[in-house]
């Protein structure tokens, strides 16, 4: 059930996540942002998506929209990363784009889900026809290696040709007015309340240290960073006792399997699969340590979802992660190497004795990371930005 709306108007929403059509006839898209999504819902009249319809596999934990004021105008896009995608695609763009300069054309506010191939065009367009706009900036708003020609070249038109009426929530520091630095859409104050019960309960109990992570398996993620840190660790210290679990699905599985078999750790492994997001939380309520790898992310969600469940993170020092991290104090940092990684890992293993006030420190922290204070925010900027 929807909550009563604060802005009436129709809100146009450009987006890239993939949505798939269930039998049943319900449309269903990846978790985290149904989670995002349904804020806005509650805060709009109407959304209205712009988005890719798919009929691939299902390798994502994904969800209901669960919202009425809902509609939907779907294309063909291609995600795949092989070759013959890229032709696929451009095959498939006119169609594209003329049905994106009708839907922006068509609304008074859009919001812009970055980056990606449509939030590029989609910045061209409202630039061009003056709507006003807010972006979604998911990613890290500054040049990092491996980053693809179409994300630089929306990230430098988004910063050095857009301004007021178009405002862009990015992680980190803001570089200019119309930059507005932003948390993301995480997890609600109940569902914190509820996990901090479930660790309370959980600390009574006494074995190997837990360490976590969660996500798609695929190459970005640098998931084979944790497992050879890992397997390195266990060449080293093989009496150290640890489990690692990995829930998440993808490209990436038998890469990694294969990595556990090389370090001779698959019985310490354990590949949890896709798991909903309640699912996937009360797994980590279990976790000493959640281990995030990634080189690329924008704002290391996972470190929100660890603080929340009573677990210490442990982040790799790359993007913004050593402005959210106080090493040491609040989590862990570590150069996102293998090496780096194993001899954090030892570094915990002889503070154990510190884990438990990173933990109450880590609960302060999340607190100020909650969707009431994500959806509070989006509607201090639709107000006094936007002037909606």
């Amino acid at each position: 059930m929807n909550m009563p709306y604060k802005f009436n108007c129709r809100l146009g929403t450009i987006s890239q996540a993939l949505n798939w059509k269930m039998p049943s006839g319900e449309i269903v898209s990846y978790e985290p942002y149904i989670r995002e999504m349904r804020v806005w819902a509650s805060l709009f009249r109407q959304v209205d998506i712009f988005a890719p319809l798919s009929t691939d596999e299902i390798r994502v934990t994904v969800s209901e929209y669960g919202f009425s004021n809902l509609e939907f105008s779907f294309v063909s896009y291609s995600h795949s990363i092989k070759w013959w995608g890229a032709i696929v695609r451009f095959v498939q763009l006119p169609v594209v784009l003329i049905r994106l300069m009708s839907f922006i054309w068509n609304h008074e506010v859009l919001l812009i889900r970055s980056p990606s191939h449509f939030g590029l065009l989609a910045h061209i367009f409202v630039f061009l026809f003056r709507k006003k706009s807010i972006t979604k900036y998911a990613g890290y708003f500054s040049f990092f290696e491996g980053e693809r020609i179409p994300s630089i070249i929306e990230r430098n038109f988004i910063e050095k040709m857009l301004g007021a009426p178009h405002y862009v929530l990015v992680y980190g520091q803001s570089k200019s007015e119309h930059l507005i630095s932003f948390i993301p859409a995480a997890i609600s104050k109940s569902e914190i309340d509820d996990l901090k019960s479930l660790r309370v309960q959980k600390d009574s109990t006494s074995g190997p240290l837990v360490f976590y992570s969660l996500g798609k398996l695929i190459p970005a993620k640098d998931f084979d960073i944790a497992i050879e840190g890992l397997g390195l660790l266990f060449l080293e210290h093989p009496s150290f006792e640890w489990e690692y679990h990995l829930i998440g699905d993808g490209i990436e599985l038998d890469t990694l399997v294969k990595l556990c078999k090389k370090y001779n750790i698959s019985n310490r492994v354990f590949f949890e699969g896709k798991l909903s997001y309640d699912d996937s939380m009360r797994k980590l309520v279990t976790a000493d340590v959640v281990i995030m790898p990634g080189r690329k992310e924008g704002w290391p969600k996972v470190v929100i979802e660890g603080w929340a469940v009573g677990a210490v993170p442990l982040v790799a020092e790359a993007g913004i992660s050593s402005s959210v991290i106080q090493d040491g104090i609040n989590g862990f940092l570590f150069k996102p190497e293998p090496i780096a990684l194993k001899k954090r890992l030892k570094d915990i293993f002889d503070s154990l004795h510190s884990l438990p006030e990173i933990r109450r420190l880590g609960w302060n922290e999340v607190e100020h990371f909650s969707l009431e204070e994500f959806s509070n925010g989006i509607a201090d900027v639709c107000r006094n930005k936007l002037k909606l």
